[in-house]
């Protein structure tokens, strides 16, 4: 995948959207036990933020790192 130039020197780094990973995986979970393992770990961080929703960013920022950092890190080794 080429990046786009903006993101070359680091100082701007892209967001990507689970919404739009989630859509793709919802399309195909009634057939595949693995897409519906991966929509169940993307609410998971939906839940995170849905609790968190209101907080100040530095709350945020630090529950993030506490509760949405090791689902991301668990959904890397998987």
């Amino acid at each position: 995948m080429s990046r786009e130039p903006i993101y070359e020197t680091g100082r701007v780094q892209e967001a990507a959207c689970w919404a739009h990973v989630r859509r793709k995986f919802s399309e195909v979970a009634r057939k595949s036990l693995v897409a519906a393992e991966a929509l169940e770990r993307i609410e998971a961080l939906y839940a995170v933020e849905s609790d968190i929703n209101g907080r100040s960013p530095e709350e945020r920022r630090e529950i993030r790192n506490a509760r949405s950092r090791p689902l991301l890190e668990s959904q890397k080794q998987w």
